[in-house]
C-alpha cells in the first residue's frame, strides 16, 4: 500500500487571444507499507578446518528474504502550462504541460528474515531490524495536446510521456542494523549476519532495474447530438515502463470508453 496526497495551487494568465500560460507549486505527502519476498543472489567464502590445515570454499546461490517495511516523506515540485491558438481564424488549440520530478527521501523501518541453507553446515534464519531510507521519485510528465472542433464533433488528442528512466524507483539504504540469528548445524557459530548481508547482491533484484520512459496516446471524441444529448468516447494506448516477465505488469494498456449524457 502506498498513499499520496498532493496540494497543487496554480495560476494562469491570458497574454492575448492566442496565448495563455500557467504554473503552479506542488507539495506531496507520501506514506507506504510494503511486504515482499525476494530471492537474492549471494556469493560468499567460508574457511573450513581440515586435517592438514584449512581451506577456503567459495559458494554461490540465492537466499530467500521476506521483508516488511514502512516509510513516509514530503516532496516538492512545480508544473507549467502553455496554450496556443495558432490561427486566429481557426478554433484549433495546442497545449503543452510539464509536471516536474518530485524526489522523495522516505524514512521508516524495515524487518527482514533471511533463510540460510548450507546443508549440515548451517541452516536457519537471520532476522534484521533496521532504519530504512527509501529513495523514490514521482517522475516528470510531459503532455502535448491538440483540440479541434468539426461541426458537432470535438476531437481531442493527447500524447503523454512519463520519464521513468530518469527517476529513482525504490532505491533503498539501511542504517543501524540489529541482527538476531536462529542457526543450527556444525558451522552455526561461524555464521556472521553482517558478512552474509554484505554477500547478498540486492542490486540484482532492485524493483527499478530496466525501467524506461513510457508514452501514452489518448484520443477523445465528443458529439453534441442535441442540447440534451451528448455522446463521448475515447481510445487510449499506454505502454508499461517496467521490463516484461519480472513484475507481472502488462506490456501495454488499451482502453475503449463510451458515455452518453442526456
Amino acid at each position: 500500500m502506498i498513499m499520496m496526497m498532493e496540494f497543487n495551487p496554480v495560476v494562469s494568465f491570458k497574454l492575448s487571444d492566442q496565448v495563455a500560460i500557467g504554473g503552479g507549486f506542488r507539495f506531496l505527502y507520501s506514506a507506504g507499507e510494503f511486504g515482499n519476498t525476494l530471492f537474492v543472489p549471494i556469493s560468499y567464502d567460508t574457511i573450513q578446518d581440515i586435517f592438514i590445515g584449512s581451506m577456503t570454499i567459495h559458494a554461490e546461490g540465492t537466499t530467500k528474504v521476506e521483508q516488511t517495511s514502512n516509510a513516509a516523506a514530503n516532496g516538492y515540485g512545480y508544473n507549467l502550462a502553455l496554450t496556443i491558438r495558432p490561427f486566429k481564424s481557426s478554433d484549433l488549440l495546442v497545449a503543452v504541460t510539464y509536471r516536474s520530478n518530485i524526489a522523495l527521501e522516505m524514512k521508516g523501518s524495515l524487518s527482514a528474515i533471511s533463510y540460510v541453507d548450507m546443508g549440515k553446515m548451517a541452516q536457519g534464519t537471520i532476522n534484521m531490524d533496521t532504519d530504512l531510507t527509501l529513495g523514490a521519485d514521482l517522475p516528470p510528465i510531459l503532455n502535448i495536446a491538440i483540440a479541434k472542433r468539426f461541426g458537432k464533433v470535438l476531437a481531442e488528442f493527447v500524447m503523454e510521456t512519463t520519464y521513468y528512466g530518469k527517476a529513482r524507483i525504490f532505491e533503498f539504504a539501511y542504517a543501524n542494523q540489529k541482527f538476531t540469528t536462529n542457526i543450527t548445524g556444525a558451522e552455526a557459530n561461524k555464521v556472521n549476519p553482517e558478512e552474509m548481508l554484505g554477500a547478498a547482491d540486492y542490486s540484482a533484484v532492485a524493483y527499478g532495474n530496466g525501467w524506461k520512459d513510457a508514452t501514452a496516446y489518448r484520443l477523445g471524441l465528443t458529439y453534441q447530438h442535441s442540447p440534451k444529448l451528448k455522446i463521448m468516447g475515447s481510445f487510449a494506448y499506454d505502454k508499461t515502463p517496467a521490463p516484461q516477465g519480472q513484475f507481472g505488469i502488462p506490456c501495454e494498456y488499451l482502453c475503449l470508453w463510451l458515455r452518453c449524457e442526456i
